[in-house]
């Protein structure tokens, strides 16, 4: 998948999120990952999409995913703090609480 093709792709995605339609974004996702295992955007857009669908585990994997990738970016942080705030889950609490501490670090950068 070329640069424009990619871009145009997240974009899609993207509008997707945006309507709601979270099967739709995991399909375009699924064509960039396809091409490209560790796209950052395209994981981060996975986790919002898999939370949307209500599947926890595939959304705290993809968001993981993005943060091994870039763990300077913070937009996956922003999603699994997300996640774990409304998902206020006991077994959440010690994740959220790293979560935090990585976004108060990049934070400070």
């Amino acid at each position: 998948m070329e640069g424009k093709e990619l871009k145009a792709t997240l974009k899609l995605a993207r509008d997707a999120i945006r309507a709601k339609e979270y099967k739709e974004t995991l399909k375009h996702c699924k064509s960039i990952l396809k091409h490209d295992k560790s796209n950052y955007n395209a994981l981060v857009f996975v986790g919002v999409a898999a939370e949307g669908l209500e599947q926890p585990e595939q959304a705290i994997a993809a968001y993981r995913k993005a943060t091994d990738i870039a763990p300077e970016q913070g937009l996956a942080w922003q999603g699994l703090c997300s996640f774990y705030e409304k998902a206020d889950k006991e077994a959440y609490k010690a994740d959220l609480a790293m979560v935090y501490e990585k976004l108060m670090h990049l934070c400070s950068e």
